[in-house]
């Protein structure tokens, strides 16, 4: 079981305390650190708990709330998850294996949020999301068609909606932008020529 920060997981079990008050918590293995809300149980029962995910982790660990303490947990289940899912990979479909990439986990766009798929396909953040191919497509490229079809969640400022550049490079354009600024959504096209 592992999970990052905003996973929200219910469990349930049945609790037989002899004695103390044992309390449940998500962990990360080899740390003392919690990483989510704790609960301390003080009598026996059958529970249906849920968790917030406050870091990383990947374990569900039942501690001492206090010493000594003595109990049994049978029935143990996992009921629901809702999680967020991010795209570190989004596949090239021509079979020319041009996959677009994203290494760091904060900068990959979500594709589920809470369980559930985003609405409208992919959610980049608007400040470092994006996802970069490995060959300067520019470059090899003779013709291409390219389309997106684009929601842009701001209502003033810039914003780049679709960026076709070498290596992901900013500054003079050089490929395809879709952009938008100060409310005005704007497209250019420059030749692209292969070295």
């Amino acid at each position: 079981m592992t999970g990052i920060s905003g996973d929200v997981l219910s469990v349930s079990f049945d609790l037989n305390i002899i004695s103390g008050s044992p309390r449940l918590i998500l962990s990360e293995y080899n740390t003392t650190n919690t990483r989510s809300n704790a609960i301390i149980y003080n009598e026996s029962g059958s529970f249906t708990s849920t968790f917030t995910a406050t870091g990383d982790f990947n374990f569900i660990t039942f501690t001492e709330g206090d010493i000594p303490a003595e109990w049994t947990i049978s029935n143990f289940k996992i009921t629901a998850i809702q999680s967020n899912g991010f795209v570190k990979t989004w596949y090239d479909q021509s079979g020319n294996s041009n996959n677009a990439t994203q290494a760091t986990a904060a900068s990959q766009p979500k594709i589920v949020s809470a369980g559930a798929l985003v609405s409208g396909g992919l959610d980049f953040d608007g400040v470092d999301d994006g996802l970069f191919t490995a060959s300067n497509l520019t470059d090899t490229l003779q013709s291409a068609t390219f389309f997106a079809v684009t929601q842009d969640d701001t209502t003033s400022g810039t914003a780049s909606m679709v960026r076709i550049r070498p290596n992901g490079g900013s500054g003079t354009l050089d490929g395809l932008a879709w952009e938008k600024k100060d409310n005005v959504t704007y497209g250019a096209n420059t030749l692209i020529e292969g070295g």
